[in-house]
């Protein structure tokens, strides 16, 4: 149950996002993911090798991993889709409340574990899919870091546009450095009179 739960699991981020940008990046990666994964798949075409279930087993875990043995195929391997997926929802639940964070951690770790114990994927497959959802993480999370700091948020200039603060202080230009109430600069304390 845990290896087909990624599928629910890489919805839960879209769901507790707290802005729509946040969003969107976290859209674009989980799509970068699928479309890497895809170019790998064809690159490298890497196929596992499955023991078979033995016919007289019973049980639920043995009818969901025929099932999953029947519709699952033995190629595309590499890098594991199940684990990009499970790591970058791990990774874009950062969002939410510590818990639910937590809780994505070791929900993404069971279903990395859970694909080499039914034996879909390698452990060199497991790897590399946890690297891909890491750097489309990080690639996202830089995007949304330079995106925060537009235009409008760096510092102006005297004449008003963007350019550099001053090197003294946290102020931004030296106009609002010295204007205020007794014209004492920013990092002083107000002159009381």
């Amino acid at each position: 149950p845990i290896y087909l739960g990624v599928h629910v699991f890489g919805v839960i981020p879209f769901c507790v996002m707290p802005e729509v940008r946040l969003l969107r990046r976290h859209l674009l990666g989980a799509v970068l993911i699928v479309v890497l994964s895809s170019v790998l798949w064809v690159a490298l075409p890497v196929r596992v090798d499955r023991p078979p279930i033995d016919p007289e087993a019973i049980g639920f875990g043995t009818w969901l991993l025929r099932g999953v043995y029947s519709f699952d195929p033995t190629t595309n391997c590499f890098p594991s889709a199940h684990c990009a997926i499970a790591v970058y929802a791990a990774i874009g639940l950062r969002f939410s409340s510590r818990g639910l964070f937590v809780w994505g951690i070791i929900t993404a770790a069971l279903v990395c574990l859970s694909t080499v114990l039914t034996h879909q994927h390698y452990v060199a497959d497991v790897a590399s899919g946890a690297l891909l959802a890491a750097l489309c993480g990080y690639g996202t999370a830089r995007r949304t870091r330079r995106a925060r700091r537009s235009s409008r948020d760096r510092p102006r200039t005297a004449r008003g546009r963007p350019g550099r603060s001053c090197r003294r202080c946290w102020c931004r230009t030296r106009r609002e450095r010295t204007s205020g109430p007794g014209s004492s600069p920013r990092w002083w304390p107000a002159t009381r009179r």
